[in-house]
């Protein structure tokens, strides 16, 4: 039903991003990932640098395993926005899945320059140096 409102909703208006974005959500709650990503893909055509579109399909990319991808919106979104740890995190994270243990501690460790004393975060960047330094420089 939901579904089907959203839809209504774009084609009254297929340049607002927002029926778009709920409707991936839509899609995501259903398990139906690939309708969620190309509902994304699709808006974002409209809105190529708009960072929640950015981010959301980035999450969406991380949770199928499809983490070049993942790692591709999240490096997009940190280049304009340094700061945003969240994004840093996924980003460390898609790095961090695809074996490129150097590149994914250096977004772990810029999340702790933003949030010094984050336990998680230290305990991961203690983590990857150790797996660096043995040699999982990939």
């Amino acid at each position: 039903m939901a579904v089907d409102e959203f839809k209504k909703a774009i084609e009254l208006k297929s340049n607002y991003a927002v029926p778009y974005y709920q409707l991936a959500l839509t899609y995501e709650r259903q398990n139906k990932m690939e309708d969620a990503i190309a509902t994304l893909n699709e808006i974002l055509k409209q809105y190529p640098n708009d960072v929640v579109l950015k981010y959301e399909l980035g999450r969406m990319y991380y949770a199928v395993g499809q983490y070049d991808q993942a790692a591709g919106q999240f490096q997009a979104i940190v280049r304009g926005l340094p700061d945003y740890s969240d994004a840093l995190f996924y980003y460390g994270a898609s790095l961090e899945q695809l074996g490129r243990l150097p590149q994914a501690l250096e977004q772990y460790r810029r999340i702790l320059e933003l949030n010094p004393g984050n336990q998680f975060i230290t305990a991961k960047v203690q983590q990857l140096e150790a797996a660096v330094n043995s040699g999982g420089n990939r």
